[in-house]
């Protein structure tokens, strides 16, 4: 807690507590709008693989538009990346924290390549990285979150176990070398077998179980963010009262000297007041409000970067909630090449697309990306040679011990 103090002391000087909760609460809803959109994404999946079993495409509950085996394709997609990338991410992070007392595990998974080998990577099941060392904790949250976050957990396992029966029951038929390059007479005549059919209605379910849950939370986030606006009208009604006591008269001044009588303790009080919630930050009142860290190593060069938006600030230079922070770099693992490792560079760079975002160019310079906050989820998707997560005093005592990083930005 005393390193992250100081952290936020450097990083964010100044930062008050009315804005950290602010910077909470924008977080906190922008982060329930993308678990709704990653719930409605696999509602319209399900409806899609519904229609290969009906003559006619079938049409949303809404009433808006209509899914059919054409819609697959991209839907398929989306429901991956939902999976690997939002869901998955966010229930690791989560059984890590609640389940291991936020010390992630070594579980890494065995990735079969193109030329039939097979070796031991730092992926997950959901391909990314692993959760290793100390992940965060949650003592910066207060109960009533933890309580939601449990919750959250069994939500989100419940639509990945019901994602996974999908693909899986599908993989062989319907989903057969599905792509969105695909044209229409390739899907034509595609048709869901029971299982699948079944497996897709208990998704939808699933679904619309977890959507309910996420309504609750923005509920509650609501009433959050209406306290902050009662504080706001306390100031701006103390800001109307100061500028009727400059109309000068004998109670004015008789209030004045009476306030100037206790001024010193006063200046004493509010100055303490300040700096507190600075050293020892109230409880947040969202699952997504504690300290976590990511990032990958064994490379000699990293950047840091600390950030209290949490994911507004990613998305407006290039790195997205769903896609990480390094989406242009997915290619075959085989293909990536370890920096330093021997290769020439015009070898390693022909193997990456090129940058679309700062943490692309750095990475693709060999540079070790580490994103962390106070205020949110970090995600590093990271590559084929090695990942670790660590608090905010955690990396600083091992990069000092190991010397792995020769040459830090911030």
């Amino acid at each position: 807690m005393a390193g992250r103090g100081i952290v936020r002391l450097l990083a964010f000087p100044g930062a008050s507590h009315r804005v950290y909760n602010e910077t909470e609460t924008k977080f906190s809803k922008y982060a329930l709008r993308m678990l709704e959109n990653a719930a409605s994404s696999l509602q319209e999946f399900c409806l899609a693989i519904l229609s290969t079993t009906t003559p006619t495409p079938t049409q949303h509950p809404k009433g808006d538009r209509t899914y059919s085996v054409y819609d697959i394709p991209s839907l398929y997609k989306r429901a991956n990346q939902y999976q690997n990338e939002l869901l998955g991410m966010i229930h690791d992070v989560l059984v890590c924290l609640l389940h291991h007392d936020g010390f992630g595990t070594e579980n890494a998974i065995s990735v079969s390549h193109d030329d039939n080998t097979e070796e031991e990577e730092v992926l997950n099941q959901h391909k990314n990285n692993t959760l290793k060392g100390d992940v965060g904790d949650l003592s910066s949250i207060t109960n009533n979150a933890k309580g939601n976050g449990k919750e959250l957990t069994k939500h989100l396992q419940s639509t990945l176990d019901k994602l996974k029966k999908v693909l899986q029951s599908g993989q062989s038929t319907l989903f057969l070398n599905v792509s969105e390059q695909m044209s229409l007479k390739q899907m034509k005549g595609r048709k869901a077998n029971e299982e699948t059919v079944a497996s897709a209605l208990e998704l939808y379910e699933s679904c619309s179980e977890l959507k309910e849950f996420i309504s609750s939370l923005k509920s509650s986030s609501s009433s959050s963010s209406s306290t902050s606006e009662e504080e706001e009208d306390e100031y701006t009604f103390r800001d109307n009262e100061e500028e009727e006591e400059n109309d000068v008269n004998i109670d004015t001044v008789r209030r004045k000297l009476q306030q100037e009588g206790g001024s010193g303790l006063t200046i004493i009080k509010t100055a303490v007041q300040t700096i507190l919630p600075l050293l020892d930050p109230p409880p947040h009142d969202s699952i997504f409000g504690f300290d976590v860290m990511r990032g990958c190593h064994k490379i000699e060069k990293a950047v840091l970067y600390c950030n209290p938006n949490a994911g507004l600030a990613e998305i407006a230079t290039g790195m997205s909630f769903m896609g990480g922070n390094t989406s242009s770099y997915r290619a075959s693992s085989s293909s990536l090449q370890r920096p330093n490792s021997g290769s020439s560079s015009d070898d390693s760079s022909s193997s990456f697309s090129e940058p679309n975002c700062w943490t692309d160019y750095y990475i693709e310079e060999g540079y070790d990306v580490f994103l962390f906050n106070y205020s949110g989820y970090g995600r590093s998707f990271g590559n084929d040679f090695g990942s670790r997560v660590f608090s905010c005093c955690g990396f600083n005592s091992s990069a000092q011990k190991r010397s792995i990083h020769t040459h830090i930005y911030i």
